[in-house]
């Protein structure tokens, strides 16, 4: 779990971000795709396969993926923190 794995960005919504569901014995969601014209994709440091742990300050690593979306439905602001593991 080096820290170096660990990825944060601060995107404005809609990110243009396609989130999956992880095996329902692992829980959580991972990015499945970027969109090209998206907030996400311009950023340039999302990949595919990016776990979210975090959104903003609240943990979601494991969750549903209706919960874990949903705190970043939620989030309020102009920007939205993520925080994604790339365990690669």
């Amino acid at each position: 779990m080096d820290e170096k794995n660990y990825v944060a960005v601060e995107l404005a919504k809609p990110m243009g971000i396609v989130f999956e569901e992880n095996d329902s014995d692992f829980g959580g969601i991972f990015v499945q795709s970027l969109k090209e014209d998206g907030v996400a994709a311009q950023h340039g440091a999302l990949q595919e396969g990016d776990q979210l742990v975090a959104v903003n300050t609240v943990k979601v690593s494991g969750l549903a993926f209706d919960d874990a979306l949903g705190t970043i439905v939620d989030s309020e602001g102009d920007t939205t923190k993520l925080v994604l593991f790339r365990g690669r």
